[in-house]
């Protein structure tokens, strides 16, 4: 596979081109540390369901296959710690720790994604070992290149979840410690923030080298608004809630070719770069945090609604296509022609477009249901008709081949998630047991194809019995993959979608109901 995934805009090689420019009108400092004014207790009395669920009678085969996937986590966590512990991923097949270059100098990252996963599983002392680390280990003051999506998404994602399971302080102080170093790169003509930040202390933001003229991407400065909500109700300063807002206003202005969001966009004229539409890497995480701002608003910011709603209309008229078999699919758009093929990336659209039907109206809420539940079942197909039942990066619907990968450099598996994402959400909405049965075909699959010696990997072939293995558990394997499986086999009050949003990295946030707004107020 090509360089370092990531869950958003995940395809992107991670290079070190890009010319770095001083940062203008940078917002000064403001120290985090201060008496929150958060009600931790007011918090957790307001929840409409405990976090870890009632459990109530339930089936032995459904409670054997939850502990078989708690089972899994344990596995990849104790091998990370044995052979990773502060690296920020295991490879298991060397059994040694993988650092990459998304980070900036930050260590950790599959502590921070595995630590909700670990405690909503009940795994006690896993949790504490990893707790253990963030007390002690976690160092915020590094220099380097760090990405500002996969910051936010991952480490002020992944810390903000499990400060607001857990109520420990760490957790919320070193997100809002972290949160302050992100700021510089909002620091354009338009606020429309850089993707890279050159170091979190010289003030000096850029754009990715390969990302068009210098644009800034849809689906990174699309996929902050749901943390920098959070961060602005942690801290009391205003100024994240402001700065994520930033690009709601501006997408709002910009005229929208056929409706649709193109992928990059200029942060100094705030005018789209290039036309190229994609529900996949590049514009995923975009769409799926207009819909889920609204429920973390407690429906109440309906600019982001309409933002959903019009670019759900958009996609259904121009990039929504029936293969010749049936299969219904998102294809990708480029000035106007259509390239028939779908990234597994783009298989969350599935419960995406479940979750927002839930709340349309009665008429257009079937006609979602039914469309998320086609996407779903496509994406399932493309797992189905692999040898190892594993999805493939991307597959195709041309030249007489469907939901297959028809390329060599798209047949690899990451231990991606998205696909049982899609599962777990439908099984939420529905009750169709086909969903739970189709993760447990995807549990027997990671079993049998990905799990080694050390830890779980990646493949680079799914089109083989015998596919040779990648040498990374991606830290997103144990923040969503498992955290989705186990939660597919749980009652529907653990981590109820009453309470909870996910963001893009599988971290639960919670919905602003007016009794979150009163322990804020505190």
């Amino acid at each position: 596979p090509p360089a370092r995934p990531a869950p958003g805009s995940r395809q992107q090689p991670r290079g070190g081109e890009g010319r770095a420019e001083p940062a203008t009108g940078a917002t000064p400092a403001r120290d985090t540390r201060v008496p929150s004014r958060f009600d931790y207790e007011r918090f957790r009395r307001s929840l409409r369901h405990p976090v870890r669920g009632g459990r109530p009678g339930e089936d032995p085969e459904t409670r054997a296959r939850r502990m078989k996937i708690k089972e899994m986590m344990k596995f990849a966590w104790d091998n990370y710690k044995q052979y990773a512990l502060g690296k920020n991923e295991l490879r298991p097949l060397t059994k040694n720790g993988h650092i990459g270059n998304m980070f900036g100098g930050l260590r950790g990252a599959t502590v921070i994604d595995a630590l909700d996963t670990l405690y909503i599983m009940e795994l006690e002392e896993e949790f504490q070992e990893a707790k253990k680390w963030v007390e002690k280990s976690f160092d915020l003051n590094v220099n380097g290149e760090a990405s500002l999506f996969e910051v936010n998404i991952r480490y002020i994602g992944g810390l903000l979840a499990t400060y607001y399971l857990t109520g420990e302080e760490v957790f919320k102080n070193k997100a809002l410690e972290l949160g302050e170093k992100l700021l510089p790169a909002f620091n354009t003509p338009t606020g429309i923030p850089r993707g890279f930040l050159f170091s979190p202390f010289s003030g000096m933001s850029w754009s990715w080298g390969w990302a068009s003229a210098g644009s800034s991407i849809l689906a990174e400065f699309g996929t902050l608004h749901l943390e920098f909500l959070h961060l602005s109700e942690l801290s009391g300063n205003p100024v994240f809630a402001e700065k994520a807002s930033t690009s709601h206003r501006v997408l709002s202005k910009v005229e929208k070719p056929q409706g649709l969001y193109p992928n990059f966009l200029s942060p100094v004229t705030g005018s789209w770069v290039q036309h190229h539409v994609s529900i996949g890497g590049l514009g995923d995480s975009f769409y799926e945090y207009l819909i889920k701002s609204w429920l973390m608003s407690d429906k109440k910011d309906l600019e982001a609604k309409k933002m959903y709603d019009d670019a759900l209309e958009a996609i259904e008229k121009h990039l929504v296509k029936k293969s010749a078999g049936g299969l219904t699919y998102i294809a990708e758009w480029r000035g106007g022609i259509l390239d028939h093929k779908m990234g597994h990336l783009a298989c969350f659209s599935g419960g995406m477009i479940a979750l927002g039907a839930e709340h349309a109206g009665e008429e257009r809420r079937q006609h979602h249901m039914d469309l998320a539940a086609e996407i779903t079942n496509t994406c399932h197909e493309s797992y189905a008709r692999s040898d190892t039942k594993l999805g493939p990066e991307a597959f195709r619907f041309d030249a007489g081949s469907e939901a297959m990968a028809t390329r060599l450099s798209e047949r690899y598996y990451i231990l991606r998630p998205e696909v049982v994402e899609s599962y777990m959400y439908l099984w939420r909405l529905t009750h169709n047991p086909k969903y739970r049965q189709w993760g447990w075909e995807v549990v027997k699959a990671l079993e049998k194809h990905c799990r080694v010696e050390a830890g779980f990997s990646g493949i680079r072939d799914v089109y083989t019995t015998t596919p040779t293995h990648d040498n990374m558990q991606q830290s997103f394997f144990l923040a969503e993959t498992l955290k989705y499986l186990y939660l597919l086999f749980c009652e529907d009050d653990v981590l109820s979608l009453d309470d909870w949003v996910f963001n893009t990295e599988a971290h639960p946030l919670p919905v602003n109901h007016t009794n979150f707004k009163a322990a804020v107020q505190q």
